[in-house]
């Protein structure tokens, strides 16, 4: 059974006005709704239209006054007026506070207590930069000596490694593909006759000669990967079995010969 349509109204403007009224003396929709023989919906809607519904309380107030002041001119005498020039104009880069304004090169607060001269030289430790060997990844990188070599440029190039910073200054730069290694193992000997350069083909049969464990734990890591990767590969082997095994039995699969 179809549903019965019943015949729109159109709206009237004495109904609009009535709206507006409601809607200005804050009366609920209801009792608009009551006064223009229409239901809260329709009244709401219409009052959408008329951009009343969606302002409520003292907000609807403060939008009808100001439309109702639209153009007014509240305060003449202080308002700017044309071909007036503000005092500001052409002064641009001018300095209020000379003495007391940021300058170029000095340092304040926490930056100050931080600072430290060119050619301080700190002990730090290199940052982990992966996981490796069973250390976690709360593994602390290796103790070196750095040297601040500068004060303006980026943060990361005023220090340098204590190491490096003898090696070229002795040798010259390190050519690309080579890498500066400590001979005894001890990264906190900076001294000359403890430094090399070795090619990096080279390094991986340096640090297992300075550490004899460290291939023993990149056997057992390898070994580990090994096992993993074929216990992974049964296991895909297996589920491959079943499921055909799955597919044979179910009576849908079966073929009807003849």
């Amino acid at each position: 059974m179809k549903r019965r349509r019943t015949a729109r109204r159109k709206w009237t403007a004495d109904e609009d006005a009535q709206v507006r009224a409601g809607y200005d003396a804050t009366k609920p929709i209801s009792a608009i709704a009551a006064e223009v023989g229409r239901s809260r919906s329709s009244v709401y809607q219409r009052a959408k239209k008329l951009g009343l519904a969606c302002l409520r309380g003292s907000d609807r107030h403060r939008v009808l006054s100001s439309i109702h002041n639209r153009g007014r001119r509240r305060s003449p005498q202080t308002e700017f007026q044309k071909g007036h020039v503000p005092w500001i104009k052409g002064l641009k880069g001018m300095r209020l506070s000379p003495a007391t304004e940021f300058q170029a090169g000095c340092l304040r607060g926490q930056a100050a207590r931080n600072w430290r001269p060119v050619g301080t030289i700190v002990e730090w430790r290199d940052k982990s930069q992966h996981r490796s060997h069973g250390q976690g990844r709360g593994h602390r990188g290796k103790l070196r000596r750095w040297i601040k070599v500068r004060d303006d440029g980026p943060p990361k190039k005023r220090w340098v490694r204590l190491a490096t910073y003898l090696w070229e200054k002795a040798n010259g730069p390190i050519p690309k593909g080579l890498r500066l290694v400590h001979l005894d193992g001890d990264t906190m000997n900076a001294e000359l006759a403890n430094l090399t350069l070795i090619s990096l083909r080279e390094l991986p049969a340096f640090q297992r000669r300075l550490n004899p464990s460290l291939e023993g734990r990149r056997r057992a890591a390898a070994k580990k990967a090994m096992k993993l990767r074929w216990a992974t590969f049964r296991a895909r082997r297996q589920m491959d079995t079943d499921r055909k095994q799955s597919a044979t039995k179910d009576p849908r699969h079966v073929s009807v010969c003849g």
